[in-house]
């Protein structure tokens, strides 16, 4: 009996960091809304990732979608914004 409880306790905690956590690295449909919102040319999960469904825990960010990643880090931001896509420079 213990050991169920214990193991519920265990499972209710990890859901709770789970909710709490870091935002994921992957992409979203609302990103896709947001970028479009923003007046960004998105079509699908590859204007920011190598591929076109990327999955959960393997985010395979092409140069657009790390350039998002190093925003939110020098921004010191929470969350990505879509809208910094307008500031984004190819490299040349």
């Amino acid at each position: 009996m213990k050991k169920t409880l214990l193991g519920a306790g265990i499972a209710a905690l990890a859901f709770t960091f789970l909710l709490a956590g870091p935002e994921p690295a992957f992409a979203t449909m609302e990103m896709q809304k947001e970028a479009k919102a923003a007046g960004i040319d998105v079509k699908n999960c590859k204007h920011c990732h190598t591929v076109a469904m990327p999955k959960k825990g393997t985010p395979a960010l092409n140069e657009v979608g790390q350039w998002l990643v190093d925003q939110k880090a020098a921004k010191k931001a929470d969350k990505l914004d879509m809208a910094w896509l307008k500031e984004y420079k190819p490299k040349q």
